[in-house]
């Protein structure tokens, strides 16, 4: 299975024990995100509700593309250097 590199914002470093970038094998970008709750699931809180949907305020980009523009990221191949990049939104008045 290819290598994914993960790049997350410095204060999720700690879900990781200040490991970043991380790296996850996966076959598609599903399993990618999958797999990286699952080695490190201290993020899981932090990237996605209850019901399994990406929290408001975190943005997921995989080579360059926003996550939210794939419909259906299990049709989604991983090739070998794929990366996926974690940035936390800030909003407020």
């Amino acid at each position: 299975m290819p290598d994914v590199t993960v790049q997350l914002p410095g204060l999720l470093s700690h879900c990781t024990g200040d490991r970043n970038p991380v790296t996850v094998e996966a076959d598609n970008l599903r399993a990618t995100l999958d797999t990286l709750v699952t080695d490190y699931p201290l993020l899981r809180p932090h990237l996605f509700d209850d019901s399994g949907a990406q929290r408001q305020h975190v943005l997921i980009l995989f080579n360059d593309e926003n996550l939210r523009w794939f419909e259906d990221p299990a049709a989604v191949p991983v090739e070998e250097g794929a990366k996926l990049t974690i940035l936390q939104l800030v909003s407020g008045g």
